[in-house]
């Protein structure tokens, strides 16, 4: 038996996972096509790395290219967890986060770092997982609710400038009070 995800309950998508996926989905068509393929993992893809690293060395591919095969071997290793293959990245020793689950993975991690934003988000998602791209996690947030009710709203402020009549006719000072934080330079004397 092989699985590609921890997350295994089916929910129901509702209108914010459809608007995520196909914003999602906007980014990944922007892409140039080589990198279309391998900027997400695919339930279908992912079962594919599976098979093709449980092949025996000398063995023929079957049904996946040589470099299909080689690309897999050299990006994902096999973790057997409870009897089940998982592919993780080789570089970060993580479980592979498929396609399928961006929207709930990054929920999760999302509120448990209280709604902390990008930076901290991504951390916590990478933390966890790996191939979660950037934009995947920005275009989430662009729709958390909570994130964006919470969000200040920028108002320009007008500026108007100062004219001025003729010299010395504008002035600007700047008060300090020194007596909060004197001037030491010995110890018998202060310059206040």
């Amino acid at each position: 038996m092989t699985a590609c995800n921890t997350t295994t309950t089916t929910i129901q998508p509702n209108d914010s996972e459809k608007l995520f996926y196909s914003e999602l989905d906007k980014y990944i068509d922007s892409l140039s096509v080589k990198f279309r393929e391998i900027s997400v993992i695919k339930m279908k893809v992912c079962e594919d790395i599976v098979q093709a690293l449980l092949l025996q060395k000398g063995k023929t591919f079957g049904s996946f290219s040589p470099k299909f095969v080689f690309w897999a071997k050299q990006t994902f290793l096999l973790l057997k967890i409870v009897g089940i293959d998982i592919a993780c990245c080789v570089k970060t020793k993580k479980i592979v986060c498929i396609y399928e689950s961006f929207f709930n993975v990054i929920s999760e991690r999302h509120v448990s770092v209280s709604h902390g934003g990008r930076d901290k988000t991504l951390c916590e998602v990478n933390s966890h997982s790996s191939w979660v791209p950037r934009p995947a996690i920005e275009i989430f947030l662009k729709h958390c609710t909570p994130c964006q009710v919470r969000k200040p709203i920028k108002q320009h402020v007008v500026s108007k400038p100062i004219i001025s009549l003729g010299v010395i006719t504008r002035l600007q000072i700047d008060l300090v009070d020194m007596h909060t934080r004197p001037d030491k330079i010995e110890q018998d004397v202060v310059f206040n």
